[in-house]
């Protein structure tokens, strides 16, 4: 492959666009094995869900199911849908404040839900606390919350399910609970980290480049001023472009490594493998010319 500075952005482009191809063309196989995601859209107007059995539920008694069920097809389509929309606006400098979100997808959640040393029970147990921490702060899901909570809630320890009781409580009867977003929120992270670090290393990126692009997206997010004002200077347009394409790149190449062990298929998986090789490629030129792009 001849990559220079001409056709390097390009060149990511094209190889992220096939990234996509692959994970899209995967989450489909997801949703056709889904049942929530076959279902009929008068069926849901009527308050039903149908069962494979043909037979007909109550909506309200398996709301809480069709999200967890359909975690990883979101996690996905969130994912593509977010890095399409990156591409297409990638000259804007407001691009890079939706960067974060796409790296925490990819490195965090993509991670824990598609791998394989972690065990079912580990996966559920985190749909669950994600769910939860969503549900327990939004309006008009007590229902949901309730269901979900009780079906799990014996997954979790005695410290975690202090905290979960208290926001239980809360739901219930629709009592303010902004106190508690900070201690489920910590509950949240110390779930995620702890599974996180039964992953294997990431071996594909040097840890220490990865902690730096998320170092400074953060700083970003969190109104570092010269940091702000660097993404609207002219001159340094280039090196801008050089971040986006890379954080972009790394963050699909990663969802394809994830998915790589539940794709079908000698001919995708082939694909997956070739395209890591290429990043590989492209990433040993850009740590030798990024000076060049400043």
């Amino acid at each position: 492959m001849d990559i220079n500075n001409d056709n390097l952005f390009a060149t990511i482009e094209s190889q992220i666009k096939l990234g996509l191809e692959i994970i899209s063309k995967f989450n489909e196989v997801l949703k056709s094995s889904n049942p929530y995601t076959r279902q009929r859209r008068v069926d849901y107007s009527q308050g039903l869900v149908r069962r494979d059995s043909g037979i007909f539920v109550s909506l309200k008694n398996v709301e809480h199911r069709i999200l967890f069920e359909s975690y990883e097809i979101h996690a996905l389509e969130v994912s593509v849908q977010l890095t399409v929309e990156i591409l297409k606006n990638v000259e804007s400098s407001l691009v890079q404040f939706s960067l974060r979100t796409l790296l925490e997808i990819s490195f965090e959640k993509i991670r824990i839900i598609f791998s394989s040393e972690l065990t079912k029970k580990h996966k559920e147990k985190y749909k669950a606390i994600m769910l939860l921490a969503d549900y327990g702060f939004m309006s008009n899901h007590s229902t949901t919350f309730y269901n979900l909570y009780k079906e799990f809630r014996n997954e979790f320890d005695t410290k975690q399910i202090k905290i979960l009781d208290e926001l239980n409580i809360a739901v219930a009867k629709q009592s303010p609970r902004q106190y508690l977003i900070k201690k489920v929120r910590m509950l949240v992270n110390d779930i995620q980290d702890d599974l996180l670090k039964l992953l294997p290393p990431i071996t594909f990126i040097k840890m220490d480049k990865l902690d730096a692009l998320n170092s400074s997206l953060s700083h970003i997010l969190h109104g570092n001023f010269t940091l702000i004002l660097s993404l609207f200077i002219p001159k340094r347009a280039q090196s801008n472009l050089l971040r986006i394409y890379t954080i972009v790149y790394i963050s699909i190449i990663n969802i394809l490594i994830s998915i790589r062990s539940k794709v079908s298929g000698k001919r995708e998986i082939a694909k997956i493998d070739e395209l890591v090789d290429t990043y590989k490629l492209i990433s040993a030129y850009t740590a030798m010319h990024w000076k060049e792009f400043e």
